[in-house]
């Protein structure tokens, strides 16, 4: 239905933008136009020829271009207002497009552009990344459950970044993740699933810069500690 629209709008321009009378916003926006869509551009391809065939006016035609020289003035305000109406509502249908794609994109923070706080309330620790810009606003994802034996990775995390939208209400603008502490050498992973870690047990973060290691025994101590 969008698409629809936006040929029909163009087509309504393309007589302004073949005589060189559209603003160079919507000039852009026809030929952008034009590159992907055949069919507005065959029609502006037969315009244009038309326009460059020369007529000469019949007879017929010089009479009711004199019956018609009184309403002209009007036609043209008709045209004129048409015109400017259809750059309008071109115009905001480019820039909700875009706006929709620019606050819905989610995109990776850098290390530099977040906090990382903790607090431990009796057994339970919770993490909690916080954008340095007010603008933005975070996710968390737990990407999968790692540890098997041996390896000391037990969870493995990902924050994803947005842009906030001025027109939507924003619950809350912080991303979360935390362990449920049995005893300081014993966790409720993620999962659920209760896990024995060490001084070297580590959950993943991955960031747009670099993935870091925050040791989880620390956090027993509501410590963030990050491993090498």
């Amino acid at each position: 239905m969008r698409n629809e629209i936006i040929c029909e709008l163009t087509r309504d321009l393309l007589p302004s933008y073949l005589e060189g009378l559209t603003s160079p916003a919507s000039t852009e926006a026809i030929e952008n136009h034009l590159k992907t869509c055949a069919s507005c551009a065959q029609i502006a391809e037969d315009m244009k020829a038309a326009v460059e065939m020369p007529q000469l006016p019949s007879e017929k035609e010089n009479a009711a271009a004199d019956a018609d020289h009184d309403i002209k003035p009007f036609l043209k305000l008709r045209k004129r207002t048409r015109r400017a109406v259809g750059i309008t509502i071109l115009t905001l249908l480019l820039i909700f497009g875009g706006g929709t794609y620019y606050f819905a994109h989610g995109f990776s923070p850098d290390i530099n552009d977040i906090t990382i706080t903790c607090e431990k309330f009796d057994g339970m620790v919770d993490i909690t990344f916080t954008s340095k810009s007010q603008n933005v606003i975070l996710n968390s994802y737990v990407g999968g459950y790692h540890q098997n034996a041996g390896e000391a990775e037990v969870d493995y995390v990902e924050l994803e970044a947005f842009h906030k939208n001025p027109f939507k209400k924003v619950l809350r603008n912080k991303a979360y993740f935390g362990y449920t502490f049995i005893n300081k050498d014993t966790i409720y992973d993620s999962f659920g699933n209760k896990t024995h870690i060490t001084d070297q047990s580590y959950f993943t973060l991955s960031l747009k810069d670099k993935v870091v290691k925050i040791n989880i025994a620390d956090l027993y101590q509501g410590k963030i500690t990050f491993m090498e």
